[in-house]
């Protein structure tokens, strides 16, 4: 980044894990298993699963996903909406999710910004007078509607 900084944020996301919607929705938010679909195709040639399509890496990914159980008094509970914390896989698949949030942020400013994240923590830097905080805030938001971004 060239120049001084003329601003700065910290950005965070309001319960990520239970936020990341499975399924793509209907206003065209993209869903967990098509963003690792497409995240696999990318970069399935640097794994020893290049083998594996894409569709079956997916279903690996949502039985791996969509089977966890817990058990409490004897009653059993699934998760219903976004990443059980508790599974192992959430972590990466959260990581994977964000960053393609993070990607819009960036493809929408023309003026240049410093980004860097760690899951759903934000710092974003600017050296130009042309970028507001609040606008920057409302374009998080806009770019996905099921993740609520909040100023830290």
């Amino acid at each position: 980044m060239d120049g001084s900084i003329k601003g700065f944020c910290s950005l965070d996301v309001c319960n990520l894990y239970g936020s990341i919607p499975l399924e793509d929705k209907e206003d065209g938010t993209p869903g967990l298993f098509s963003v690792i679909r497409e995240f696999f195709s990318n970069f399935k040639h640097n794994s020893c699963l290049q083998h594996l399509t894409d569709m079956d890496f997916e279903t690996l990914i949502r039985l791996c996903l969509t089977s966890d159980t817990i058990l409490i008094d004897g009653n059993s509970y699934t998760q219903k909406t976004g990443l059980a914390m508790g599974n192992n896989l959430a972590p990466t698949m959260a990581i994977i999710y964000m960053n393609k949030l993070y990607e819009g942020i960036l493809t929408t400013f023309d003026e240049p910004l410093y980004l860097k994240r760690y899951i759903d923590d934000m710092f974003v830097a600017w050296s130009t007078n042309d970028i507001d905080p609040t606008r920057l805030l409302k374009i998080a938001n806009e770019l996905n509607k099921s993740i609520r971004v909040i100023p830290h």
